[in-house]
């Protein structure tokens, strides 16, 4: 909600033809009120709503939709429990809105397909020195992100990318890779609007190879655009211009075109795993 509402403020001030510098001025506040509003790291009260909508001239449908989403918005999401970076929480925001998603991995597999342990690994890698109780919060994050995402009716449309590297890469030794892969094949059987292609390492170089990132879509008639969400070790990043969502639509594709096709895909999988289950130290 708070997304949503944060889209439709930035909009109709464009629409309005306003700068965040001018809005701050006419009503007296900080422009970081206004650009949290807008970028939904502070929940808008009805009453900000209100100055703004007349401050903008938005028409009356507009406006009750906005003072709705307001009155929702101060209502605590799961996430909010955590204490996260703004780019986590609000892609978690957005996959919980979200019609369908894109998404790329070139090193890593997408945080909606991990185990528990390969979670725990990857997330354990970030720290030095270790954080137990913080590494404990994200994996229990992590977890609960899932099942919000992969638990809804109807679920979204997915389709997930992943580099061959991404498979090939030991996290926690043999018997989590083997779990991992394990996970990846059942998603391909129990969930029918997820589809998982791997892009091959002999396919060489191919055009999302330095880049990782994740295209949103929304349901029609709801005010959010859709977004690219670009992961880093750094940050994320939001990018919403129509010339960017575009071109990350087509760099998805290629990638795609590129890639083995889903039964293909799971054959991998499979001779992947039965690899890592032969590597697994024998039981004492």
């Amino acid at each position: 909600m708070r997304q949503q509402l944060a889209s439709m403020l930035r909009e109709a001030r464009h629409a309005a033809g306003m700068t965040i510098d001018q809005v701050a001025a006419h009503l007296l506040c900080s422009p970081a009120k206004i650009s949290r509003m807008e970028t939904g790291r502070r929940p808008a009260s009805q009453r900000d709503v209100r100055d703004l909508c007349d401050h903008y001239s938005v028409d009356t449908e507009k406006r009750e939709q906005m003072m709705a989403l307001a009155q929702d918005g101060r209502r605590r999401s799961w996430w909010d429990e955590y204490e996260l970076p703004r780019g986590y929480s609000n892609l978690i925001g957005m996959e919980a809105a979200a019609s369908s998603m894109r998404d790329f991995k070139s090193s890593t597999i997408n945080g909606l397909l991990q185990t528990e342990e390969y979670a725990r690994e990857v997330i354990s890698s970030y720290f030095l020195p270790a954080n137990p109780a913080l590494i404990d919060q994200l994996v229990a994050v992590r977890m609960e992100r899932q099942r919000a995402v992969l638990r809804r009716d109807p679920l979204p449309d997915m389709q997930f990318v992943l580099d061959e590297a991404a498979l090939r890469r030991v996290v926690g030794g043999p018997v989590v890779m083997e779990e991992q892969l394990g996970r990846l094949l059942a998603i391909t059987s129990e969930l029918p609007s997820a589809t998982i292609q791997v892009l091959s390492l002999r396919r060489g170089a191919h055009a999302a190879m330095d880049t990782t990132f994740t295209v949103l879509d929304f349901p029609p008639g709801t005010p959010l655009k859709p977004v690219v969400h670009v992961e880093d070790v750094f940050g994320d990043m939001k990018l919403e211009r129509q010339e960017d969502v575009d071109n990350a639509r087509q760099v998805f594709q290629r990638a795609a075109d590129a890639a083995l096709s889903p039964g293909e895909s799971r054959e991998l999988l499979e001779e992947i795993r039965a690899q890592y289950e032969r590597e697994q130290p024998p039981e004492r």
